[in-house]
C-alpha cells in the first residue's frame, strides 16, 4: 500500500522493492512491487550480474542511479537498457538500501513508463527517505525474525536439558 501510495501521489508508475540474497551474490528477490494492470510482471527472483550489472554495481556502491531518459545511459549499461526496453521503461531512479552505514541489502527502483521524466532533486532527497523508512522496517522484520528464532532455539534447549535431567 506504501509503495502504490506514492507512486500515485508522485505520479511514477511502477515501484519495485528488490532485497540482495545473503547466500546468492547479484541474486535479487523481488520482495515489495506495485505497477499498473497491465505491466508485464517482473521476475520474482533475477540474476542482476547478467540482468542489469551497470545497476547492481551502483547499489552495492551505495549510488544512486537515475535516468531521466534512456540515452542518457553509459555503455557500460548496455544490458541493463535491454531489460529496461523490454519492459517499456522511459526513466528510472534506483536507490539502494541501507541503515546505519552498512552495505546495500537491496535496491528501491521507481520507474516511469508513460513519459520521460526528470528526477529533481528535492524528488530525489524525499524517495531517499522514503527508502530509509522501507529499509528501516525490513531491518527491523529481519531482527525480530532472527530475535523470535533465537528465543525458540533457547526453548527447545531449555526443555531438551530439562528432559535429560529427568526434571
Amino acid at each position: 500500500d506504501a509503495q502504490r501510495l506514492v507512486c500515485e501521489h508522485l505520479v511514477i508508475d511502477v515501484c519495485t522493492l528488490w532485497q540482495l540474497s545473503a547466500d546468492q551474490p547479484g541474486t535479487l528477490f523481488l520482495t515489495h512491487y506495485h505497477a499498473p494492470p497491465d505491466f508485464p510482471p517482473p521476475p520474482e527472483i533475477m540474476d542482476a550480474r547478467e540482468s542489469v550489472p551497470w545497476v547492481l554495481d551502483r547499489v552495492l556502491n551505495g549510488e544512486d542511479t537515475i535516468l531521466s531518459r534512456l540515452t542518457d545511459a553509459p555503455a557500460e549499461a548496455a544490458c541493463d537498457l535491454e531489460v529496461w526496453r523490454h519492459y517499456g521503461i522511459k526513466s528510472f531512479l534506483t536507490l539502494p538500501l541501507s541503515a546505519g552505514g552498512s552495505a546495500a541489502f537491496g535496491a528501491l527502483n521507481f520507474n516511469v513508463i508513460r513519459d520521460e521524466r526528470v528526477w529533481p532533486p528535492d524528488l530525489v532527497k524525499r524517495l531517499k527517505l522514503v527508502g530509509q523508512v522501507f529499509a528501516n522496517a525490513l531491518l527491523r522484520k529481519r531482527a525480530e525474525a532472527s530475535l523470535r528464532q533465537k528465543t525458540e532455539e533457547l526453548d527447545q534447549f531449555f526443555n531438551l536439558a530439562l528432559d535429560l535431567l529427568g526434571i
